[in-house]
């Protein structure tokens, strides 16, 4: 208040009024260095996020060996390795998928609070180290073998499939979202996933042991590991309505 009694002074008797930057407080102190680091955040634009495609590709794949493994190839493997009967080889691999689907809203609602990559990068790392031990467990021809050994690889197996289809929704913008994520989960599923149990079969018989689909998953996680780790996280940030532009290094 006292401040403005000498601009109304200088108002009344036709003085020019100070500047801005004169008229403020002298005992406030002023902020430096905004402009500059804008300045510098323009200098220095922010890397353009990596494509898509290659990440959303790898977990849908991952996924697909994973699941179609555990659910359409374990009874095959529990009755022809395991010398399980039918029946109980059914009961066995029904009771893991039980277990699954118990575990899918914890592992979605998990990807919520701590964000989608975590829990895959976790769901990952449980399916290298836990394929071999799960496999050796479960051919051990019993009951309770096969449910505890198909659990090994349930677990880690369900937090990748909690997160799959938002994680694949996030990564692409509006404009292709349907298509880009569609696209990725198809192929990977036709590629990878339905063709799991052949090459399950397949490297049993080349390699001589019947474990040797854990390796092929051990493998393929290990490959996948490098885009998984790689993967935005896109859980707290808005949707992208369009592609990010490239920006080119001016010449």
């Amino acid at each position: 208040m006292a401040a403005a009694l000498p601009l109304r002074a200088a108002a009344r008797a036709g003085r020019p009024l100070p500047a801005a930057e004169d008229r403020r407080d002298p005992g406030v102190p002023r902020r430096r260095g905004r402009r500059r680091s804008r300045e510098g955040a323009d200098a220095h634009p922010a890397a353009p996020p990596p494509p898509p495609g290659p990440a959303g590709l790898a977990i849908s794949s991952l996924n697909a060996v994973g699941s179609y493994t555990v659910t359409s190839y374990m009874p095959t493997f529990l009755t022809e390795h395991a010398r399980l009967p039918q029946a109980t080889a059914l009961v066995a691999s029904s009771s893991a998928v039980a277990v699954l689907a118990v575990l899918l809203p914890f592992s979605g609602r998990l990807g919520d609070r701590i964000g989608r990559r975590p829990v895959i990068l976790v769901g990952t790392i449980g399916m290298v180290l836990l394929a071999v031990p799960g496999y050796l467990l479960a051919g051990q021809g019993s009951l309770g073998a096969a449910i505890a050994g198909q659990l090994l690889m349930v677990v880690p197996l369900s937090g990748i499939s909690a997160v799959l289809g938002p994680a694949m929704c996030e990564l692409f913008p509006t404009s292709v979202r349907y298509s880009g994520s569609a696209l990725g989960y198809n192929v990977a599923y036709a590629l990878f996933g339905g063709t799991a149990p052949f090459v399950a079969q397949f490297l049993i018989t080349q390699a001589g042991t019947p474990i040797a689909p854990a390796f092929y998953m051990v493998i393929f996680g290990l490959v996948c590991l490098i885009a998984v780790a790689k993967l935005p996280e896109t859980s707290r940030i808005p949707l992208p309505e369009t592609l990010p532009q490239r920006q080119e290094n001016p010449v």
